[in-house]
């Protein structure tokens, strides 16, 4: 049986509340007063209806990031952090193709489910894919049922229940997004909420394609022996998850993937088999005129060195992901990495930084920093500067020497 979802939420999914979310949009992105605004709104509706209003109205301006077409989606604030964005939920909904029936357990308001619901079972079948998400949350559900109604989606249900009330057996692909904030942020799998044990033990990965989304930084234990892939996921900036990957064709235990998904479609990855060593690469002997800086996903994927060894970068220091070369990288190295030109090499001293970012015009600082205490970078970052130029510094060491690299990004299109 379902739980009780409290009416106001179920009145903010109504005809009778569009208006007055349209009013709260248009107020919000017009930089109106929200106190005005919730004045105007408690005239016509309750306060408990108009706060409702104003915190559904500002979810969809925030979530235009990660969704397309938001201003017609429900959201919470808990569920729309923990989402995962459409371009990252696609490519990973498209490991899902051909499969009939996909269950999205803890499925929230449906970022992951949305994609999955659109996947195709074969060419020639005439069936729908069946897509089932499932959420112990009755305000989730709510709000799941309403954006797949937004969506159009065929042959797509919502159920109410807890995950180890749900039956997984009638499925074929399993996606789950355990809650990692039970009580506070963890990585701890049996923190998660269902424990990563529970979900090992009711899983059925000879029968089954799994994936399960944990936080980029959890530690993952399966002491049942199946085997697994694990996955780091990024955009353009940030490693966004990491997916633990089950099932038959996924037979290369614990091999890691690094992947950047980018807006454009461009996906970008780089793997290694569990068996090969972290491949050693010797600190490069001189600072050459470039300098790359991995993407996230492939430093918490711990696969820097393979980075190297795949575009012939030499780190400048042990155990520093600052990596050097004498060429301009093509087109295709740089989801994975970031590429700067060093355009001047000094020493990490304040004032003689100080004065040749003045004679360069610099009123903006970037101050980039790995290998030097955070003490140092802060005092970077709080230099007095003033010009029309924007200028990048990146503090590093050179072996076991401090150096400032003053450098300008490289530009991937160019």
């Amino acid at each position: 049986m379902e739980s009780e979802t409290p009416s106001d939420f179920v009145w903010l999914t109504s005809d009778e509340a569009a208006p007055f979310l349209r009013r709260a949009q248009e107020a919000f992105l017009q930089k109106v007063n929200p106190v005005k605004l919730a004045k105007e709104l408690r005239k016509k509706i309750s306060p408990p209806q108009s706060a409702l209003v104003m915190e559904q109205a500002r979810l969809r301006l925030n979530a235009r990031r990660k969704f397309s077409g938001a201003n017609k989606l429900f959201f919470t604030g808990r569920s729309l952090e923990q989402s995962s964005g459409q371009d990252i939920a696609k490519y990973k909904a498209d490991r899902f193709q051909g499969l009939a029936n996909v269950a999205d357990i803890c499925c929230g308001i449906g970022g992951d489910l949305l994609q999955l619901a659109k996947r195709s079972v074969d060419a020639e079948s005439e069936t729908l894919p069946r897509t089932v998400g499932v959420d112990r949350d009755p305000i989730a559900v709510l709000f799941a049922r309403e954006n797949v109604k937004a969506r159009a989606l065929a042959n797509t249900e919502i159920v109410n229940a807890e995950f180890e009330d749900f039956n997984l057996s009638p499925f074929d692909g399993v996606h789950l997004d355990p809650d990692r904030r039970v009580k506070e942020r963890t990585v701890v799998g049996n923190a998660f909420n269902p424990k990563l044990s529970s979900i090992f033990g009711r899983i059925n990965a000879e029968n089954q394609r799994v994936a399960i989304k944990v936080a980029p930084a959890s530690q993952i234990k399966n002491e049942s022996g199946v085997p697994f892939e694990l996955e780091w996921i990024g955009d353009r900036r940030e490693c966004k998850q990491q997916i633990v990957w089950l099932g038959k064709e996924f037979c290369r235990h614990q091999h890691r993937t690094a992947t950047v998904v980018l807006r454009d479609g461009t996906v970008s990855k780089i793997s290694a088999e569990a068996d090969e060593l972290e491949p050693f690469v010797a600190p490069a002997s001189e600072i050459e005129e470039f300098v790359y800086e991995p993407h996230p996903a492939v430093l918490a994927a711990n696969l820097t060195d393979h980075v190297c060894v795949k575009y012939g970068l030499q780190r400048l220091a042990k155990k520093v992901a600052y990596l050097v070369s004498s060429k301009r990288l093509g087109v295709e190295a740089f989801p994975l990495l970031a590429g700067y030109r060093i355009e001047k090499v000094l020493t990490v001293d304040l004032r003689t930084v100080s004065k040749e970012l003045k004679s360069l015009e610099v009123g903006n600082l970037i101050v980039k920093n790995r290998g030097i205490e955070q003490v140092i970078a802060d005092r970077f970052s709080r230099l007095k500067l003033k010009g029309p130029n924007t200028a990048t510094i990146i503090l590093t060491r050179h072996g076991k020497v401090r150096k400032t690299l003053l450098v300008t990004p490289i530009d991937r299109d160019e």
